[in-house]
């Protein structure tokens, strides 16, 4: 069978503008074109289908047979087991996050981190799934979520304009910790690239993932502390902090708030709401296993991101954590006027030899008009010196990591290797005064329209 996306768009008008139902009552007339769509709908998941082809048919006319004929294209594929459970759970939480409102295309170029009109139009730009998939191929995607929705996970409405909506089974995925498997076509690895691999250095993103049993007991110790504040707020436990962002813990083992807040998935609102929490458990966990490393003068540097789109800002923390007032604050915002580098603030800023790129926000945040001005979050500025070439994006084990760019050296933002208390190196970022200074002209210009 050949699968043409436009067919399924083609038949799809087809069903809504059947002249032959136009002559039935409009009750009868919405029942057959609903079950005629729900026709079209399982068609199209036998392009996507995995399983045994002739079972599905069987299964469209009502028949049941053992999932395995040994004679179709599937049956006769080399496929292989495959965990999606974090792939499902972003688009699950996805489709939570924005209500429920949008249909698949949309969940998909959100998770995926599409820079689309459509998706800035409907600010899926701010959805705290946003990019988290950015490195899945999208094919991998639509497999993924078409599996979910074969397996009712997820479902799709028969109107007109299809939305995807959450289903009983959600929750198992979202709250349960639910492992989902399917089967994929195994992918076959280049013999050179695999040599390659295996010659080379384990990178320092790699590295900085790997748990020991030390890591692993810390690390139930924090799911541990998760579960409890998730209970006690009734909310998912990632909602509190993603596997994600434990781990890091696990790794960087923060000891002060600035080495909290590079953790991935840590902003400042959850900083606020959770983190002195973890951070206690981190220091005591180290204290227990002889782990006492000195803070020293870290409030000075700011750690490299591992995961570059999850520094999040005040809405986007707001909205995920599910608190309502601050979600009520949120809204409140809508009002205000994103933020502006005036000549008032910059006049007031106050520099030093090196400053972390977190101090020097916070200042600018701290000196403007609260009540009609928006945070500026590092994200944006992050982004703009990704746009002017001060930072480059390599991805590392299928993770972004900034690195400063020649460009960014002369600019006068540094880099230090620092070692973890587990051994680990990671590095740090620096902005020295001249760096700071050309970050407050870049804003100035950034306002005057780049002149």
């Amino acid at each position: 069978m050949l699968y043409g996306g436009q067919d399924v768009v083609t038949n799809q008008f087809f069903i809504d503008n059947n002249q032959d139902n136009q002559e039935m009552d409009p009750l009868t007339r919405d029942l057959v074109t609903e079950r005629d769509r729900d026709r079209l709908r399982k068609m199209t998941f036998y392009c996507f289908t995995n399983e045994c082809l002739r079972d599905y048919i069987l299964r469209y006319f009502g028949e049941y047979g053992s999932n395995y004929c040994g004679n179709c294209a599937n049956c006769l594929s080399q496929f292989e087991e495959v965990d999606v459970t974090e792939i499902a759970r972003a688009l699950i939480g996805c489709v939570l996050a924005c209500r429920q409102r949008y249909g698949t295309n949309v969940i998909i170029d959100t998770v995926h981190g599409a820079n689309t009109a459509k998706i800035r139009q409907y600010r899926m730009d701010e959805n705290p799934h946003y990019a988290e998939l950015a490195k899945v191929p999208t094919y991998k995607l639509r497999q993924v979520m078409n599996y979910l929705m074969l397996n009712e996970f997820l479902a799709v409405t028969n109107d007109e304009y299809a939305v995807v909506k959450l289903t009983g089974k959600s929750k198992l995925i979202l709250e349960e910790d639910e492992t989902v498997t399917m089967k994929m076509a195994k992918e076959q690895e280049h013999p050179a690239k695999a040599a390659g691999e295996k010659k080379g250095k384990k990178s320092r993103g790699a590295a900085a993932f790997e748990l020991d049993e030390e890591d692993e007991k810390l690390f139930e110790i924090l799911r541990g502390l998760r579960a409890e504040l998730a209970k006690k707020e009734g909310v998912p436990p990632y909602i509190v902090f993603s596997d994600k962002s434990l781990v890091h813990m696990c790794v960087i083992r923060p000891v002060n708030r600035n080495e909290m807040l590079s953790v991935s998935g840590v902003g400042e609102f959850k900083y606020e709401k959770y983190g002195e929490v973890f951070l206690e458990k981190v220091i005591e966990f180290n204290k227990e296993h002889g782990k006492t490393d000195d803070p020293d003068s870290l409030g000075a540097v700011e750690f490299s991101s591992l995961d570059y789109d999850v520094v999040q800002d005040y809405e986007r923390d707001a909205a995920e954590s599910g608190d309502e007032a601050a979600v009520k604050s949120s809204a409140g915002k809508k009002n205000k006027t994103e933020f502006v580098m005036t000549e008032e603030i910059a006049s007031q800023l106050h520099y030093s030899a090196r400053m972390s790129l977190s101090d020097l926000v916070g200042q600018m945040n701290d000196l403007r008009d609260e009540s009609t001005m928006k945070r500026l979050t590092i994200k944006a500025v992050e982004q703009m010196l990704l746009d002017e070439g001060l930072f480059e994006l390599k991805f590392v084990n299928r993770m972004p990591l900034r690195k400063i760019t020649e460009y960014g050296t002369d600019f006068g933002i540094g880099a230090e290797t620092r070692i973890s208390s587990k051994g680990n190196e990671y590095e740090v970022f620096y902005y020295t005064e001249e760096a700071q200074r050309g970050i407050v002209e870049l804003l100035l210009t950034a306002e005057n329209g780049g002149k």
